[in-house]
């Protein structure tokens, strides 16, 4: 795993950039998941049940938001 807070820059960077391109940042969803790469399978899958949970949430939300674009 990196050390925390690594990244912040780029991820601030990131931020600029889409908001000045118009996207929808959905807050609840920009969530650091730390996750080891002894967690992670031969075939690229997340085997750590708290990181997979997580990661659903955010999956949940991004497409609850998707689908409230569309009905807008």
């Amino acid at each position: 795993m990196s050390a925390p807070g690594r990244g912040q820059g780029a991820e601030a960077t990131l931020r600029t950039v889409l908001r000045h391109t118009g996207a929808d940042i959905v807050e609840p969803a920009c969530v650091r998941i730390a996750v080891d790469r002894n967690a992670v399978d031969a075939d690229g899958i997340i085997t750590d049940p708290d990181a997979r949970e997580r990661l659903g949430k955010v999956i949940g939300l991004l497409t609850g938001r998707a689908a409230e674009a569309e009905q807008e």
